[in-house]
C-alpha cells in the first residue's frame, strides 16, 4: 500500500516553511528573528536558492550509480491542503477557510511530521494488515526507512544556525526527524491495530519513505567531495559515484555553508510503502524413508526431474496451507542418496517457514499435521514433529563432522566366502580412511581429500557370495566408496581389506546419533 500519487512537478517558487513540530525540535519557536534570517537564507531568493533551474541528478534508491546527466529541478505542489500540526495553525486554517495560499512541505521534515501524513500512514497500515492474513499477533515492532535528503536538510539548517549563533551544540542529532516520525507512529499504531508495540516483537511493520527529488537533492555533494564516494562501474554506464548513507555521511562531515549556497533546495513531499515481516517459525522432527526411488530435495537436472517426488515436497506440502509462509526452507542432518533408505529412529530435519501468517500451533494441531503427512504416502513417515526456537536450530549443524551414523549394507563378493573370512572385520576399530571427492558427486562438490573414521565393522554371512555389513562411522563418510574403493580414490577400502572384488547391492541408514528434537513417547 502506498500513499496517493503525487501531482506532476509544478514550476512554482519554493517557500521556506518550518512546521510547528520542527520548530520545537530545533528550539526555534521563541526565536522569530532567527526564523526570519533562515527564511531569507533558505527561502526563495536566498543564497541557498540562487538559480531557479539548478542542476539535479538522480540515483537508484539502493545506493547505485548516480548518472551525470543533469535535469531541471523544480519544486512540487503538496498532495493536498493538509491541516497543520499545532492547534494554533488549525485555528488559523479555520479562521481563513477561503484562503488560496498552499504552503510547501516543511523544509526540515518535508511533511513527514504533518498530522495528516501520519494519519494516512496509520490508516494504510491498518488496511494492509487486515488484508495480509496474519493470525495470532500479540505485538509488533516498527522499522522506518527515511530518504537521504533529510540528512542534507538537517546539515543545511545546522550550518546556518551555527553561523548565526556561533554554537550548534544543542542541535538535534542525525536522524531526529526519522525518530520523531517513528515515535508518532508508535503512539498511534497500537490503538489502530489493537496490538501493543514491543521492540522485541517477532512481527515487524516496515515503513519505507521515498522522495522524488531525494537523490538529486543530495548528489551535488558527489562533485564537491568525490573522494567520499566509492567509484564504481555499471554495465552500459560510465564510471560514476555511489551515493548511499555512509558515503553521504562522510561528505556531510566535511561540508561547509558555502557548499549549499549554489544548490537549489527543492521541497517535495514523501510517499510511503508499508510492508510486514514475521520472524520465521521452525518445525523440527525426524523422518523415515522407505523408498529407494526418492530424493531428499527436488532433484532436477537440465530442467528434468529425476525423481517424481522428494521428501521435502511430501512433508512440506501438507504444512504450507496451515502455516501460510512466503517461503519454506528444508534442511536435515546430512542426506541419503535417492536409492538409500532411512530406517531406525529417522533422520533429524528442520523446516524454516519464512514470514509465516500463522505461528501459534497447539500440540493437537501439530499431531494432526503429522498424521496428515503419514497418511498421505507410504514412502515417508514423520515422527516427533514439534515447534522449536531459533536458538535450538544451530544444534542441527553444529559439530556436523563429529556426529556418528550407523549403516547396514548388502555386500557381494566375487569369490566364495565363509564366516571365518569375515571375522577379522569385527576387530577393526577407528580405522582412518582418506577419501577423495567421489566421481559421482564431483560435478557438485569441490575436489578435496577428506579424512573420515570408520569406528567399527561387523559382518554376518548370508550365502557364499553375499554378507550383511554393519558399520558405525563418522558423519560424512562415503559408504559406497568405502566398499568398492571408487577406483582407488578411497583408501583403505573393503576391497583392499578382503583382497578381492566386492560391491554394494543396497545400503540403509540405521541411525543418526543426535538428540533431535526432544524425545517423544512414540
Amino acid at each position: 500500500i502506498t500513499s496517493q500519487q503525487q501531482r506532476p512537478p509544478q514550476r512554482v517558487p519554493m517557500q521556506f516553511y518550518l512546521c510547528e513540530r520542527c520548530k520545537d525540535l530545533l528550539s526555534l519557536r521563541d526565536k522569530p528573528d532567527l526564523l526570519q534570517i533562515l527564511e531569507d537564507a533558505l527561502g526563495p531568493g536566498g543564497p541557498s536558492c540562487s538559480g531557479s533551474t539548478a542542476a539535479e541528478e538522480t540515483c537508484d534508491t539502493d545506493g547505485l550509480a548516480v548518472p551525470e546527466n543533469p535535469s531541471q529541478c523544480y519544486t512540487q505542489q503538496p498532495l493536498a491542503k493538509r491541516p497543520k500540526v499545532s492547534d494554533l495553525e488549525a485555528v488559523e486554517a479555520e479562521d481563513h477557510p477561503h484562503s488560496s495560499s498552499v504552503r510547501e512541505p516543511c523544509y526540515t521534515c518535508v511533511g513527514l511530521l504533518d498530522s495528516r501524513f501520519i494519519q494516512e500512514v496509520v490508516e494504510a497500515t491498518h488496511a494492509r494488515l487486515g488484508l495480509a492474513g496474519y493470525r495470532d499477533l500479540d505485538s509488533f515492532q516498527l522499522s522506518v526507512s527515511a530518504p537521504l535528503s533529510l540528512s542534507v536538510r538537517r546539515k543545511a539548517v545546522q550550518l546556518h544556525i551555527a553561523k548565526l549563533l556561533g554554537d550548534d551544540s544543542e542541535f538535534p542529532a542525525e536522524g531526529f526527524v526519522k525518530e520523531e516520525f517513528k515515535l508518532l507512529l508508535k503512539i498511534q499504531l497500537p490503538g489502530k491495530l489493537s496490538i501493543p508495540y514491543d521492540n522485541q516483537s517477532k512481527f515487524e511493520v516496515s515503513v519505507k519513505l521515498t522522495n522524488d527529488s531525494c537523490f538529486g537533492y543530495c548528489s551535488f555533494l558527489t562533485k564537491i567531495y568525490p573522494e567520499c564516494f566509492k567509484q564504481g562501474h555499471k554495465k552500459g554506464r560510465r564510471s560514476s559515484c555511489v551515493l548511499n548513507q555512509s558515503s553521504l555521511a562522510l561528505a556531510l562531515e566535511k561540508s561547509t555553508l558555502s557548499d549549499f549556497k549554489s544548490h537549489n533546495m527543492c521541497n517535495t513531499q514523501c510517499v510511503f510503502d508499508v510492508s510486514f515481516l514475521h520472524k520465521p517459525l521452525y518445525l523440527a522432527g525426524r523422518y523415515n524413508k522407505f523408498s529407494r526411488k526418492l530424493s531428499q530435495t527436488p532433484w532436477v537436472v537440465d530442467g528434468v526431474k529425476k525423481t517424481e517426488h522428494s521428501i521435502q515436497e511430501l512433508i512440506c506440502s501438507k504444512l504450507q496451507d496451515e502455516v501460510m509462509p512466503t517461503e519454506i526452507k528444508f534442511s536435515a542432518s546430512g542426506r541419503e542418496d535417492a536409492d538409500v533408505r532411512m530406517l531406525g529412529n529417522g533422520r533429524p530435519f528442520l523446516i524454516e517457514f519464512q514470514n509465516p501468517k500463522r505461528v501459534e500451533l497447539t500440540t493437537k494441531e501439530i499431531s494432526v499435521m503429522q498424521e496428515s503427512i503419514n497418511s498421505s504416502t507410504d514412502m515417508v513417515k514423520v515422527r516427533g514433529l514439534t515447534v522449536i526456537s531459533s536458538t535450538l536450530t544451530r544444534a542441527l549443524k553444529e559439530g556436523e563432522e563429529d556426529k556418528q551414523k550407523h549403516y547396514a549394507a548388502l555386500i557381494y563378493t566375487s569369490k566364495p566366502i565363509s564366516n571365518e573370512d569375515l571375522l577379522f572385520l569385527s576387530e577393526i576399530k577407528d580405522l582412518t580412511v582418506k577419501q577423495k571427492t567421489p566421481l559421482r558427486v564431483l560435478h557438485r562438490r569441490t575436489l578435496a581429500c577428506r579424512e573420515r573414521i570408520v569406528h567399527s565393522l561387523s559382518a554376518s554371512l548370508i550365502d557364499a557370495h553375499h554378507f550383511k555389513l554393519e558399520l558405525q562411522t563418522q558423519a560424512g563418510t562415503y559408504i559406497k566408496e568405502f566398499v568398492h574403493g571408487d577406483f582407488g580414490r578411497t583408501s583403505p577400502n573393503l576391497r583392499e581389506l578382503m583382497n578381492q572384488e566386492v560391491d554394494i547391492i543396497w545400503l540403509d541408514v540405521m541411525q543418526v546419533v543426535l538428540e533431535w528434537p526432544p524425545q517423544t513417547n512414540e
